[in-house]
């Protein structure tokens, strides 16, 4: 018995569902390429958010002489830096805490009303009060202090939280400046080893290249003589000898 056409659609039940079929089937091939290709375009928005972080660093450091860091005012007191929301509110920034909080520091030549969605990673979300703080993007604390902060033998002494400038970078394109912490748009839970990730994410160099690189696989760190227990365990943070050092 030849099977009756669906009233209305001029073919089959049978026909009928063979298309139902065959929509699932590509739907289950394409379904992920595109979300693929979403993931793709996302993780190159990264890319160029960290290539203008680069660029920002680079003016920041032509206009002060030195790299991003919190310092004091002339008064020898916690400067403040303005917050994200550019409502006038001003907040402290502790000197190791600017590998998060350099956004504040760098507000002179990139506001975050501007440049907001630089520093944030594609789909990371933030509550409103928040005003989008902080940034996805570690900033290295090996540019927060002079690379003898890194070597045997120092002593925790102030002079050397004065940061560095460029000339003392010695590898500049094996020396990690900012990179991905977040990478929401990869959905689930980052690979980790120890307190590094253990998958290739966008990397900033202080040359203003971006790469993909695995921070676990980054050189091995070493002490932090300010910060005993709080980041000594971390790559790309402790390298040895500091901006004289390299990652990779």
């Amino acid at each position: 018995m030849r099977p009756s056409p669906v009233r209305g659609l001029g073919f089959s039940i049978v026909e009928l569902l063979v298309v139902i079929v065959v929509i699932a089937v590509l739907l289950a091939v394409l379904l992920p390429a595109l979300a693929g290709a979403s993931r793709s375009a996302k993780m190159s928005v990264s890319v160029s958010n960290l290539r203008q972080i680069g660029v920002i660093f680079d003016l920041y450091a032509q206009g002060e002489r030195a790299y991003p860091v919190a310092t004091r005012d002339e008064f020898g007191d916690v400067r403040l830096y303005p917050f994200a929301c550019g409502d006038g509110t001003r907040i402290a920034v502790p000197h190791w805490q600017a590998i998060r909080s350099w956004p504040a520091i760098v507000d002179p030549y990139a506001p975050w009303s501007d440049f907001g969605e630089v520093f944030l990673s594609p789909s990371a979300e933030r509550e409103s009060a928040s005003c989008g703080w902080p940034t996805s993007y570690y900033y290295s604390s090996s540019f927060l202090a002079r690379p003898e902060t890194w070597m045997p033998g120092t002593e925790p002494e102030d002079h050397l939280l004065s940061g560095t400038t460029p000339e003392l970078v010695v590898f500049s394109s094996r020396k990690a400046m900012a990179w991905d912490t977040e990478l929401p748009f990869l959905r689930g839970t980052l690979p980790t080893v120890g307190p590094d990730i253990a998958r290739r994410v966008p990397i900033l160099f202080a040359d203003g290249h971006v790469a993909m690189h695995a921070p676990s696989e980054a050189s091995e760190p070493t002490r932090n003589v300010f910060e005993p227990g709080m980041v000594d365990d971390s790559r790309l943070h402790n390298t040895a000898s500091g901006v004289r050092g390299i990652d990779y």
